[in-house]
């Protein structure tokens, strides 16, 4: 599969030299004592640790000025037409993290799998059996970064200013040069055309979104609209947050003062698992249910509410009935696409053309704390699969917290609702 970025990635990352002291029981500011264990028996590298934890704390405080937080991405991500440019430097400066991550780990020696940092970096970024780098996704981070590195003179002295502005110690010439000769020879061995190549750098440190962008796979979807600014705020047009799994399509968005727009394909066991049978109609039913007796609220919710509460029920359920779940939740670093639990999740406005081939759409809305499907109001069959208790438990702990403090802090007086289809 496709390696996924998950949610604060980076925010483990800022604490990797920590971590890795912790682990080793080793403190890398001292100088290495003449009577500790040698390298060749398992000893510490203390003088290389040092070296690659600093660099890459140095690299994420050069990037952070266009690194977001994962509620401000969410946010902008509801108007990716405004926000486009700050989306796409998040994303550009992500992958110049990433390469700046994996080239540490080339530093490693074999065996890698015995390294405390190698597997402590891999355990920040989510890399795991099921979520991990292919040679391609590798290369795209290593343009990225070439790009930005090598394509300016004065790259070091930039990145130099941000540290010393951050109370750091400057890059010195042979770490930056060790980094930008290794960017350079791996792109080049590669032979791919660098899809950053037109980029126009100006500056490392500065914000990246005043430039053209001439990279157009690295979209993060679609979405028409205003701005959301944060969780309790109306959002006054139409919206659908899609999942597209095979044939399947799911759309949620707002249809009005008390209700949701979403439109769907059955979507069955292609979203939880090949060997279950449960609908979202089910699913998401339920997990209102849930919410709305566990915290006593009503069946508004915000778009990006609905998104979060999305994400939880999804990862939970999928979790429970698949023996070999895939819960790997955040971006793909290939093309950017938003993942929830294995699936693909996309913004799109309710006018895209793409809308147009699913004739079987449906208008699902929750109304008086009932689900309807096409005015029909829709309950959970008595028979068939069910949820079985203990998933109820786990959804309540998941759903329950962030909902109360939803409920607490919302005055919005025509929420949209969150609701699953069949």
């Amino acid at each position: 599969m496709r390696y996924i970025l998950p949610p604060g990635a980076f925010t483990s990352i800022n604490f990797l030299r920590d971590d890795y002291q912790k682990e080793r029981k080793v403190d890398l500011d001292k100088s290495p004592s003449m009577f500790g264990t040698p390298i060749l028996l398992g000893g510490t590298d203390v003088v290389a640790r040092d070296a690659q934890t600093k660099f890459i704390k140095k690299m994420l405080v050069v990037f952070s000025s266009n690194l977001l937080n994962d509620d401000q991405v969410q946010a902008m991500m509801q108007n990716v037409e405004q926000w486009a440019g700050q989306l796409e430097a998040h994303f550009i400066a992500s992958r110049i993290m990433l390469a700046t991550c994996l080239y540490v780990q080339t530093q490693i020696s074999s065996p890698k799998k015995n390294s405390a940092l190698f597997n402590l970096i891999n355990r920040d970024l989510g890399i795991n059996a099921e979520n991990y780098f292919e040679e391609d996704d590798k290369l795209i981070c290593f343009m990225a970064a070439n790009t930005f590195i090598n394509s300016s003179l004065m790259a070091l002295s930039h990145a130099n200013i941000a540290l010393k502005k951050a109370g750091m110690e400057p890059f010195s010439d042979e770490e930056w040069n060790k980094f930008s000769t290794f960017l350079s020879k791996t792109c080049k061995k590669s032979g791919a055309d660098n899809p950053y190549k037109n980029y126009p750098v100006t500056s490392i440190t500065q914000p990246m979104f005043g430039a053209a962008f001439a990279y157009t796979g690295a979209t993060l979807g679609c979405m028409g609209g205003q701005m959301v600014s944060d969780s309790v705020q109306v959002i006054p047009l139409k919206f659908q947050l899609t999942a597209l799994i095979g044939s399947s399509l799911l759309m949620i968005g707002s249809a009005g003062p008390m209700g949701v727009a979403l439109f769907s394909q059955v979507i069955a066991c292609k979203l939880i698992t090949t060997f279950c049978s449960i609908s979202m109609a089910h699913i998401l039913s339920t997990a209102m249910g849930i919410v709305g007796q566990g915290v006593g609220m009503g069946v508004g919710l915000p778009l990006d509410a609905a998104y979060n509460l999305l994400w939880k029920a999804c990862a939970v359920i999928g979790g429970y009935y698949s023996d070999i779940p895939n819960t790997t939740t955040g971006i793909r670093i290939k093309d950017g696409a938003n993942m929830i639990s294995g699936m693909e999740i996309k913004f799109l406005p309710e006018s895209d053309a793409a809308l147009e081939h699913h004739p079987e759409m449906q208008s699902v809305v929750m109304k008086d704390g009932s689900l309807y499907i096409n005015g029909q109001q829709f309950a959970i069959p008595d028979k068939g699969i069910q949820l079985p208790l203990e998933v109820l438990e786990q959804l309540k702990l998941k759903l329950s917290p962030e909902m109360m403090e939803l409920s607490s802090s919302s005055e919005s007086p025509e929420p949209s609702a969150l609701t699953m289809s069949s």
